[in-house]
């Protein structure tokens, strides 16, 4: 996996930002503990991206086109990657 693009905020930058990269998973926080209203967008658009939400303490979930968030308890590098890698799969 490679890091194609990191931006500030999101809104508008962030739509944008996907539609130029094609990116297979976006990362972004978590707000109150729910995924970014943009984020229902993206996964809209492109059925084929996953987006992993990250937010207080050990909180992560994986959303995919269905909008199901599904929880990530093995929050190390390898356990993330896996997730991802993972919900890639089933999405194909």
């Amino acid at each position: 996996m490679v890091v194609v693009k990191t931006i500030a905020g999101r809104g508008l930058g962030l739509l944008v930002a996907v539609r130029e990269e094609r990116p297979d998973v976006v990362v972004v926080e978590l707000e109150r503990g729910q995924l970014p209203g943009e984020c229902t967008h993206v996964l809209g658009e492109d059925p084929h991206i996953a987006v992993l939400a990250l937010g207080a303490g050990e909180q992560c979930k994986i959303y995919r086109f269905d909008l199901q968030g599904r929880d990530v308890s093995d929050l190390s590098l390898d356990g993330l990657i896996d997730a991802i890698r993972a919900t890639l799969r089933i999405g194909n």
